[in-house]
Formats: C-alpha cells, structure tokens, sequence
C-alpha cells in the first residue's frame, strides 16, 4: 500500500513536484518507523573540535553542551590539581614540623610557648557546651557513632512534599528538585545527571 504512495522522481519533473516528492518519501519513512535521530557533526564550543551530536553533554561547570573530550579533560585537571594540592600541604606539614623541631632544640622556652598556644587554640576551637560521654562509652561505641555520622551524610536530603513526591537534595551538584518516588521521576538529577540515591 505505502509503496504506491512513492513516487520516483523522473527527469521532467518540477522543483514542486520535487519537493512533494520529498515529502511524501519522507512521511513514508516515518511512517514505518525507521525514523531515527539524526547525527549530525557539531563543533564544540570550548575546544572547537568536531564530534557527533549525540557525543555532548550538558556540563554543570562550563555551564553548556561540551564534547566528553572536555569533560574527561576537566576531570583530569581536577584530580590532579587535587593531588598537587595534597602534596603540597603535606610539604608544608612537613616543614614546619622541622622548623617546630630546631626551634624546640635550640630554645626550650619557646618550645613550651608554643606548645601553650597550640592548646590554648584546640581549646578555643571546641565549643564550650561538649557533652559529655556516658559511664562504660569505649572506642567501640566511638566508632560506631563514627559510622552512623559518615551513614547520615551519605544520605540524601530529602523533604516530603505530598504522598508521592519529595523535593530531593541532589549529593553532587546540591541542586533541590522534585522527586515523584512511586513512579522514580526523573531516573537521574536533571543538572548534573547524577543518580538518584534510594528514597
């Protein structure tokens, strides 16, 4: 039946005729259902390399549609400005420490000075209403008020908005949307397309 409906174009046709022809071969291929999306090659806009259409992502940092290349690049830097910081800071753990130590050789005075500082901070740091431990708390009950906290914080933020939606707290990107936990909608966070922790 469809295939009455084709017209082959013939060498004497009009550009009207074409463009009909066009379309009708084109409804045709919908029609059957062999319509699928159509890849086009895209210059990213960040780097300017070209890559398929369907190789972008929206990326919560540059704020636009980037190729993977870009993010996979971003990731790197990331992680390894992460491990040069890291580096870093325990050089310069490190060398005050040594410092702190020929200080201490040459001066017991100071030493004692700065050891009095040092305490005098901690103490200043921790809040003055500490409450205290119960009778028989051992470093078991520590650690496993350790892991409940870490358990706490590793749990979504979540609040109840009726019987089946919740407005949910994405862990990653920290943007708040609402969750319909019955159906699962949306699967993942619609900025950053982190996955849905379990609600």
């Amino acid at each position: 039946m469809y295939e009455l409906l084709i017209y082959k174009p013939f060498v004497d046709l009009t550009t009207a005729e074409l463009i009909i022809n066009a379309g009708i071969n084109f409804i045709y291929y919908l029609m059957l259902g062999k319509s699928k999306m159509i890849v086009v090659k895209v210059k990213c806009k960040r780097c300017g390399r070209e890559y398929k259409s369907d190789e972008f992502v929206l990326d919560p940092v540059y704020k636009m549609m980037v190729c993977r290349e870009c993010v996979r690049e971003r990731k790197n830097k990331e992680f390894a400005a992460g491990k040069a910081k890291q580096k870093q800071e325990a050089k310069i753990a490190m060398e005050t420490q040594i410092k702190q130590a020929s200080q201490g050789l040459a001066d017991p005075e100071i030493q004692k000075s700065m050891i009095s500082e040092s305490k005098t901070e901690s103490f200043a740091n921790k809040s003055f209403l500490k409450k205290e431990k119960p009778a028989g708390w051992d470093a078991e009950d520590s650690e496993i008020e350790r892991a409940y906290k870490q358990k706490q914080a590793a749990l979504p933020d979540v609040e109840k908005i009726d019987n089946e939606r919740v407005k949910y707290t994405c862990k990653k990107c920290k943007y708040k949307f609402v969750f319909n936990y019955l159906k699962r909608v949306p699967g993942r966070c619609p900025y950053c397309g982190a996955n849905i922790e379990s609600v």
